[in-house]
């Protein structure tokens, strides 16, 4: 366990401040410069058809029962476009970007337990710039909040189990976010919360007392309390059929043989991009003298490898699993890559971990000039609408001054490798990620934006009743 921490103290270290400021700036921006896609609709209709109909305990598609998921996430949206008066685009999205931040604070809190501030810096800058919580984290799906309580469930759990909380305490407070999140999303909450802390405590530690005990009782009876709350008026006011499809409608077709063979060997690679530009650096896992290395000085890696460990199987072996079913274990990745960061700054000069960490400010330097280039030859090569709309050259140069300042900045803190300047190179390279979706990413999605609005105002200038 760190030496260096005082629990009461995290919350006025600097890195708190930058990781809101960062990650806010990234999430926060430029909400409303797209139009609703994926499963935002369904979700923030639920939220519309509650704020009208004054019932939040049915969700509701065009006044019929919706019973494909819990409705916390329609909960989120409605509770914020009663403050703005509308559920608009800024109400469907913010509750996810708030909850992206809270994640990455919570990462930070958890992992100065046992990581220096540069470790605990990296796996809260990990976790909210990597490539798929930049792209999904700013949608009004339930990813990100789901994220947030799956993640406060397992780690305040451990933090708890770690510092010698009372086992009610320890289970209560685990089972309490448990019980949000399987609002939010359904079973997979309790199996991957139920399954992680019974096989760490029962299994790796020894401690079946841990496992068998009132506390643990105590905390199975909170969840229950929390669901029960929303799924017993929801019985009562629909069917047992509406209950059961709420809990197993989405799961059961995700377990298919068709495809199996050929999802085992991609989705590891899947994960992988998915967690890009910082995935590259567990590489230095690879080499068994600082993997030892990094197990025998960090005291969170046991719970964090079980929790890969138990949850993975059921995404890696469910062949119609997407990237994104596995995010909300996207923070035990994050904190292994903090570690690994961590433990890279702190070995000696031309060590393996010393090299790793060169060769990725390097290859992220490159790549940051790379596609600095890109898109000013982009901007400046074509004359097609809507292309040439997003990216006007102005933007193409600003983004190109950005992208070689970052490149040097990261090159000039490869040269003097130290806490201080890794801190340096991870702030400036979420600066440049967060610059990236929202100036260029954002900017050409919402050019390409086939906008239906005319053409839907005049389909309904044209419906009975809507005469001119």
């Amino acid at each position: 366990m760190h030496d260096s921490l005082n629990q009461q103290n995290w919350r006025r270290e600097k890195p708190v401040a930058w990781i809101m400021l960062v990650v806010g700036l990234s999430f926060l921006c430029r909400l409303d410069a797209l139009p609703a896609v994926g499963e935002e609709g369904r979700w923030a209709r639920g939220a519309v058809q509650m704020l009208e109909t004054g019932d939040w305990i049915v969700p509701r598609q065009q006044g019929q029962i919706f019973p494909e998921r819990p409705p916390s996430n329609s909960w989120a949206m409605a509770a914020v476009g009663a403050i703005r008066g509308d559920v608009d685009l800024a109400a469907i999205r913010l509750p996810s970007a708030l909850a992206i931040v809270a994640t990455a604070v919570l990462i930070y809190a958890y992992a100065r337990a046992f990581l220096s501030q540069l470790g605990a810096l990296a796996a809260a800058i990990a976790y909210a710039t990597g490539g798929q919580v930049l792209q999904i984290g700013r949608h009004g799906e339930s990813e990100a909040i789901f994220t947030l309580l799956v993640s406060a469930s397992l780690l305040l759990w451990h933090y708890g189990y770690a510092h010698g909380w009372s086992r009610v305490r320890m289970w209560s407070t685990g089972y309490a976010c448990m019980g949000v999140a399987a609002l939010t999303k359904g079973p997979q909450a309790p199996v991957y919360f139920i399954a992680v802390t019974c096989c760490y405590a029962g299994l790796v530690r020894r401690d079946w007392r841990a496992v068998l005990c009132w506390g643990h009782l105590a905390g199975v009876l909170t969840a229950a309390a929390i669901i029960g709350a929303w799924q017993i008026p929801f019985y009562l006011m629909t069917d047992w059929e509406s209950v059961s499809a709420t809990w197993t409608g989405l799961a059961g077709d995700r377990f298919q043989l068709d495809g199996l063979l050929k999802h085992i060997a991609l989705y590891p690679l899947e994960t992988f991009a998915c967690l890009l530009p910082w995935s590259p650096l567990l590489i230095a896992l690879v080499y068994p003298p600082f993997r030892r290395r990094l197990g025998s000085v960090h005291g969170m890696l046991p719970f964090i490898v079980t929790a890969l460990v138990v949850t993975y199987p059921t995404v890696w072996f469910a062949s119609a699993a997407r990237g994104r079913y596995f995010m909300p274990l996207y923070p035990c990745l994050a904190l292994l890559i903090g570690s690994v960061i961590e433990a890279c700054v702190a070995e000696q000069a031309g060590s393996w971990g010393r090299l790793n960490w060169r060769n990725f400010l390097i290859g992220t330097a490159v790549a940051a000039v790379g596609g600095g280039c890109a898109v000013l030859a982009i901007s400046l090569a074509t004359d097609r609408q809507p292309l040439a709309a997003a990216l006007p050259p102005a933007l193409a140069i600003c983004f190109l001054i950005a992208s070689v300042t970052a490149a040097g900045v990261l090159i000039w803190c490869r040269r003097n490798v130290s806490p201080p300047t890794a801190q340096t190179a991870i702030l400036t390279l979420a600066l440049l990620l967060g610059l990236v979706y929202d100036g260029i990413v954002i900017s050409i999605a919402a050019a390409s934006w086939n906008n239906p609005t005319a053409t839907i105002a005049k389909l309904k200038s044209g419906l009975p009743g809507r005469g001119k």
